[in-house]
Protein backbone atom coordinates (compact mmCIF):
# COMPACT_ATOMS: atom_id res chain seq x y z
CA UNK A 1 0.00 0.00 0.00
CA UNK A 2 1.26 3.46 -0.86
CA UNK A 3 2.66 5.49 2.02
CA UNK A 4 0.42 8.36 3.25
CA UNK A 5 3.29 10.79 2.74
CA UNK A 6 3.40 9.88 -0.93
CA UNK A 7 -0.29 10.71 -1.31
CA UNK A 8 0.10 14.18 0.18
CA UNK A 9 3.10 14.80 -2.09
CA UNK A 10 1.19 14.06 -5.29
CA UNK A 11 0.20 16.89 -7.60
CA UNK A 12 -3.43 18.00 -7.59
CA UNK A 13 -3.87 16.53 -11.06
CA UNK A 14 -2.52 13.23 -9.78
CA UNK A 15 -4.83 13.25 -6.75
CA UNK A 16 -7.88 14.11 -8.86
CA UNK A 17 -7.05 11.36 -11.36
CA UNK A 18 -6.61 8.72 -8.66
CA UNK A 19 -9.77 9.86 -6.88
CA UNK A 20 -11.71 9.38 -10.11
CA UNK A 21 -10.20 5.93 -10.65
CA UNK A 22 -10.90 4.81 -7.09
CA UNK A 23 -14.47 6.09 -7.31
CA UNK A 24 -15.07 4.01 -10.43
CA UNK A 25 -13.67 0.98 -8.61
CA UNK A 26 -16.01 1.62 -5.69
CA UNK A 27 -19.11 1.71 -7.89
CA UNK A 28 -17.98 -1.49 -9.61
CA UNK A 29 -17.76 -3.08 -6.14
CA UNK A 30 -14.02 -3.59 -6.47
CA UNK A 31 -11.42 -3.01 -3.80
CA UNK A 32 -10.60 0.69 -3.68
CA UNK A 33 -8.47 3.19 -1.77
CA UNK A 34 -10.51 6.13 -0.39
CA UNK A 35 -7.46 8.13 0.69
CA UNK A 36 -7.06 9.94 -2.63
CA UNK A 37 -10.56 11.39 -2.52
CA UNK A 38 -10.13 12.24 1.15
CA UNK A 39 -6.95 14.11 0.24
CA UNK A 40 -8.87 15.99 -2.46
CA UNK A 41 -11.39 17.11 0.17
CA UNK A 42 -8.54 18.09 2.48
CA UNK A 43 -6.84 20.27 -0.12
CA UNK A 44 -10.10 21.95 -1.07
CA UNK A 45 -11.12 22.69 2.52
CA UNK A 46 -8.01 22.86 4.70
CA UNK A 47 -5.66 24.32 2.09
CA UNK A 48 -8.45 26.45 0.57
CA UNK A 49 -7.13 25.44 -2.86
CA UNK A 50 -9.56 26.82 -5.45
CA UNK A 51 -8.41 24.37 -8.11
CA UNK A 52 -9.05 21.55 -5.65
CA UNK A 53 -12.52 23.04 -5.08
CA UNK A 54 -13.18 22.78 -8.80
CA UNK A 55 -11.84 19.24 -9.03
CA UNK A 56 -13.93 18.14 -6.06
CA UNK A 57 -17.07 19.76 -7.50
CA UNK A 58 -16.57 18.06 -10.87
CA UNK A 59 -15.79 14.71 -9.27
CA UNK A 60 -18.90 14.58 -7.10
CA UNK A 61 -21.36 16.50 -9.27
CA UNK A 62 -22.93 13.30 -10.73
CA UNK A 63 -23.27 11.74 -7.27
CA UNK A 64 -24.88 14.84 -5.75
CA UNK A 65 -27.17 15.25 -8.77
CA UNK A 66 -28.37 11.68 -8.28
CA UNK A 67 -29.15 12.30 -4.61
CA UNK A 68 -31.12 15.41 -5.50
CA UNK A 69 -33.13 13.83 -8.30
CA UNK A 70 -34.09 10.89 -6.06
CA UNK A 71 -35.19 13.15 -3.20
CA UNK A 72 -38.99 12.82 -2.80
CA UNK A 73 -39.41 16.58 -2.42
CA UNK A 74 -37.33 17.55 -5.46
CA UNK A 75 -40.25 17.52 -7.96
CA UNK A 76 -42.13 20.03 -5.80
CA UNK A 77 -39.36 22.63 -5.95
CA UNK A 78 -39.74 23.66 -9.59
CA UNK A 79 -35.97 24.17 -9.78
CA UNK A 80 -33.46 22.28 -11.89
CA UNK A 81 -30.90 19.84 -10.56
CA UNK A 82 -27.92 22.14 -11.06
CA UNK A 83 -29.44 24.77 -8.78
CA UNK A 84 -29.44 22.34 -5.86
CA UNK A 85 -26.03 20.93 -6.75
CA UNK A 86 -24.65 24.46 -6.36
CA UNK A 87 -26.54 25.00 -3.09
CA UNK A 88 -25.22 21.68 -1.77
CA UNK A 89 -21.59 22.60 -2.27
CA UNK A 90 -22.18 26.10 -0.91
CA UNK A 91 -23.49 24.52 2.28
CA UNK A 92 -20.47 22.25 2.45
CA UNK A 93 -17.96 25.09 2.02
CA UNK A 94 -19.79 27.20 4.59
CA UNK A 95 -20.18 24.50 7.24
CA UNK A 96 -16.92 22.54 6.98
CA UNK A 97 -14.20 25.03 7.78
CA UNK A 98 -10.49 24.16 7.98
CA UNK A 99 -10.81 24.03 11.77
CA UNK A 100 -13.71 21.57 11.58
CA UNK A 101 -12.23 19.27 8.96
CA UNK A 102 -10.49 17.13 11.59
CA UNK A 103 -13.93 15.97 12.77
CA UNK A 104 -14.19 13.91 9.60
CA UNK A 105 -11.99 10.87 9.99
CA UNK A 106 -12.54 9.35 6.58
CA UNK A 107 -14.11 9.74 3.16
CA UNK A 108 -17.30 7.98 4.23
CA UNK A 109 -18.03 10.59 6.88
CA UNK A 110 -17.41 13.41 4.40
CA UNK A 111 -19.76 11.92 1.83
CA UNK A 112 -22.42 11.39 4.47
CA UNK A 113 -22.21 15.06 5.31
CA UNK A 114 -22.28 16.04 1.64
CA UNK A 115 -25.47 14.01 1.22
CA UNK A 116 -26.96 15.74 4.24
CA UNK A 117 -26.14 19.09 2.60
CA UNK A 118 -28.02 18.03 -0.54
CA UNK A 119 -31.07 17.11 1.50
CA UNK A 120 -30.85 20.31 3.51
CA UNK A 121 -30.67 22.38 0.31
CA UNK A 122 -34.04 21.02 -0.84
CA UNK A 123 -35.72 21.14 2.57
CA UNK A 124 -34.53 24.71 3.20
CA UNK A 125 -35.70 25.80 -0.24
CA UNK A 126 -39.20 24.42 0.23
CA UNK A 127 -39.43 25.76 3.76
CA UNK A 128 -38.32 29.19 2.63
CA UNK A 129 -40.83 29.20 -0.20
CA UNK A 130 -43.61 28.12 2.13
CA UNK A 131 -42.82 30.85 4.64
CA UNK A 132 -42.61 33.39 1.82
CA UNK A 133 -46.04 32.41 0.57
CA UNK A 134 -47.39 32.66 4.09
CA UNK A 135 -46.00 36.20 4.40
CA UNK A 136 -47.68 37.13 1.12
CA UNK A 137 -50.98 35.69 2.29
CA UNK A 138 -51.00 33.19 -0.54
CA UNK A 139 -54.06 30.94 -0.89
CA UNK A 140 -52.30 28.63 -3.32
CA UNK A 141 -53.84 25.16 -3.21
CA UNK A 142 -50.45 23.77 -4.14
CA UNK A 143 -48.87 24.93 -0.89
CA UNK A 144 -51.84 24.62 1.47
CA UNK A 145 -51.66 21.91 4.10
CA UNK A 146 -54.54 19.47 3.66
CA UNK A 147 -55.78 18.46 7.13
CA UNK A 148 -56.17 14.78 7.81
CA UNK A 149 -59.29 13.62 9.69
CA UNK A 150 -58.75 13.98 13.42
CA UNK A 151 -55.37 15.68 12.98
CA UNK A 152 -55.76 18.65 15.30
CA UNK A 153 -52.33 20.16 14.63
CA UNK A 154 -52.71 20.09 10.84
CA UNK A 155 -56.30 21.33 11.00
CA UNK A 156 -55.14 24.22 13.14
CA UNK A 157 -52.51 25.19 10.58
CA UNK A 158 -55.23 25.33 7.93
CA UNK A 159 -57.54 27.54 10.01
CA UNK A 160 -55.50 30.14 11.84
CA UNK A 161 -53.38 33.08 10.73
CA UNK A 162 -50.58 30.97 9.26
CA UNK A 163 -47.99 33.73 9.22
CA UNK A 164 -48.26 34.37 12.95
CA UNK A 165 -48.69 30.68 13.69
CA UNK A 166 -45.43 29.70 11.99
CA UNK A 167 -43.57 32.55 13.64
CA UNK A 168 -44.67 31.22 17.02
CA UNK A 169 -43.69 27.69 16.08
CA UNK A 170 -40.26 28.69 14.74
CA UNK A 171 -39.49 30.56 17.95
CA UNK A 172 -40.15 27.41 19.96
CA UNK A 173 -38.09 24.90 18.00
CA UNK A 174 -34.73 24.21 19.62
CA UNK A 175 -32.73 22.51 16.88
CA UNK A 176 -32.44 21.79 13.18
CA UNK A 177 -33.71 18.28 13.92
CA UNK A 178 -36.92 19.66 15.40
CA UNK A 179 -37.38 22.15 12.56
CA UNK A 180 -36.90 19.40 10.00
CA UNK A 181 -39.43 17.07 11.66
CA UNK A 182 -42.13 19.71 12.01
CA UNK A 183 -41.66 21.14 8.53
CA UNK A 184 -41.52 17.72 6.88
CA UNK A 185 -44.59 16.50 8.78
CA UNK A 186 -46.93 19.47 8.52
CA UNK A 187 -45.81 21.32 5.40
CA UNK A 188 -44.48 18.60 3.13
CA UNK A 189 -46.75 15.86 4.47
CA UNK A 190 -43.88 13.38 4.79
CA UNK A 191 -44.24 10.22 6.84
CA UNK A 192 -41.58 9.34 9.45
CA UNK A 193 -40.24 6.55 7.25
CA UNK A 194 -39.83 8.94 4.32
CA UNK A 195 -38.07 11.48 6.52
CA UNK A 196 -35.76 8.81 7.91
CA UNK A 197 -34.90 7.75 4.36
CA UNK A 198 -33.95 11.28 3.30
CA UNK A 199 -32.21 12.26 6.56
CA UNK A 200 -30.38 9.14 7.81
CA UNK A 201 -27.53 11.19 9.25
CA UNK A 202 -29.87 13.34 11.35
CA UNK A 203 -31.79 10.55 13.09
CA UNK A 204 -30.61 7.40 14.86
CA UNK A 205 -33.59 5.39 13.60
CA UNK A 206 -37.28 5.79 12.80
CA UNK A 207 -38.08 5.76 16.52
CA UNK A 208 -35.94 8.88 16.84
CA UNK A 209 -38.15 10.61 14.25
CA UNK A 210 -41.33 9.67 16.14
CA UNK A 211 -39.78 10.61 19.48
CA UNK A 212 -38.62 14.02 18.24
CA UNK A 213 -42.01 14.80 16.75
CA UNK A 214 -43.85 13.68 19.89
CA UNK A 215 -41.57 15.67 22.19
CA UNK A 216 -42.07 18.85 20.16
CA UNK A 217 -45.85 18.45 20.00
CA UNK A 218 -46.11 17.78 23.73
CA UNK A 219 -43.98 20.84 24.47
CA UNK A 220 -46.08 23.00 22.15
CA UNK A 221 -49.30 21.80 23.77
CA UNK A 222 -47.97 22.95 27.15
CA UNK A 223 -47.01 26.39 25.82
CA UNK A 224 -49.50 28.86 27.31
CA UNK A 225 -48.97 31.58 24.69
CA UNK A 226 -49.43 29.15 21.82
CA UNK A 227 -52.47 27.53 23.44
CA UNK A 228 -54.04 30.96 23.97
CA UNK A 229 -53.36 31.91 20.36
CA UNK A 230 -54.98 28.71 19.06
CA UNK A 231 -57.97 29.10 21.37
CA UNK A 232 -58.50 32.66 20.16
CA UNK A 233 -58.12 31.66 16.51
CA UNK A 234 -60.61 28.83 16.88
Amino acid sequence: MIDPAEITSLTLAGIAHRCSEETHRFFKRLEYDPRYCYELFRRAIVDADQEAHTCLFNQYLPLVAGWIERHPAFPTTGEDTQYFVNRTFEKLWHAVTPAKFSRFDNLKSLLRYLKMCSNSAIVDFNRGRELSLIEEGSDSEEMRVAPAPGDLETDTVARVDRSQFWRLIEERLNSEKERTVIYASFVMGMKPAELMETQPEMFDDIKDVYRTKQNVLERLRRDHELVSFLAFAA
